[in-house]
């Protein structure tokens, strides 16, 4: 059968990615800032990988409609804002990983 938190973890991220595919920047604007705080990581307190994994999950989910658009000003900045919210935790992550 399958474990229910994961199944539950799933729903959930199905929920998010449905709400955060209309207009990501401007109905939902704390929704990928708060997901790419679950990205940071700190010196002084432990990582915790499972968060990390599931606001990935999510942000992959949001971005995936970005695979069927056409080019257009309003796919632009909205791809122009996922960049300037995600980019830099997930530079940092992999500077940490590769030091």
């Amino acid at each position: 059968m399958g474990c229910p938190s994961r199944k539950i973890t799933q729903q959930f991220l199905e929920i998010v990615s449905l709400m955060g595919k209309r207009f990501v920047q401007t109905e939902w604007p704390t929704l990928i800032p708060e997901l790419a705080q679950y990205l940071n990581i700190s010196q002084t307190q432990p990582h915790n990988l499972a968060n990390s994994k599931l606001a990935l999950e999510a942000i992959k989910k949001i971005c995936k409609k970005y695979r069927y658009m056409f080019r257009s000003d309003l796919l632009y900045s909205e791809m122009n804002y996922m960049i300037e919210h995600l980019s830099g935790h997930l530079l940092a992550n992999l500077i940490y990983a590769v030091t």
